[in-house]
């Protein structure tokens, strides 16, 4: 019953007013499941329906799983790399990702309620994380910012060119020496 309410609420009523848990000033916010439990704590606070460790368990068991198969399809439909992460991409394609991932738990868990998406994006962080390949280099995984690390990538192999000519050039003028040398011996 108490779900039912829950769901009817948040597609009704539930507003973007629960800010994050207390946490370090100064840090930025990290995951930690008791964030969500504190989230379904104060929903239903407002809601004024009972607390139930059975909607934060269901939530746990699901939440990642769910996010997860988000990611994937993103890294599909966004021809997005293995290696990548929530920090690789694009405010665009994290705003859609968040809503979509609200949606998608909409009438599990009550994220909406979150002031700036704050409970879809750590669970987005972790689950682009969780999903990383770690043995592949980084690489360009979000097309908007494909120009930047390709100009950066031209400045560093202009720079390792450069590096390299200079090494050649040296090498020549000590062969030449040596051959010289050689020759005038």
């Amino acid at each position: 019953m108490h779900r039912s309410r829950l769901a009817t609420h948040e597609s009704n009523f539930l507003t973007r007013d629960v800010m994050p848990p207390p946490h370090l000033q100064g840090s930025s916010l990290q995951f930690r499941w008791d964030h969500y439990e504190y989230l379904c704590r104060e929903v239903l606070k407002k809601l004024d329906i009972p607390y139930h460790e059975r909607y934060y368990a269901t939530f746990k068991r699901n939440a990642l799983m769910y996010a997860q198969g988000l990611v994937l399809d993103m890294r599909v439909q966004h021809k997005l790399s293995q290696s990548c992460t929530w920090e690789h991409l694009s405010k665009q394609s994290k705003l859609e990702a968040e809503g979509m991932y609200e949606k998608l738990v909409g009438k599990e868990y009550p994220l909406v309620a979150c002031v700036e998406s704050w409970g879809a994006t750590l669970m987005m962080r972790k689950a682009f994380w969780s999903l990383k390949d770690k043995t592949a280099p980084d690489a360009v995984t979000d097309n908007k910012c494909v120009w930047d690390i390709i100009n950066l990538s031209v400045m560093v192999n202009t720079t390792l060119l450069l590096a390299q000519l200079n090494l050649l050039v040296v090498l020549k003028n000590s062969l030449l020496a040596k051959g010289i040398a050689f020759l005038l011996s």
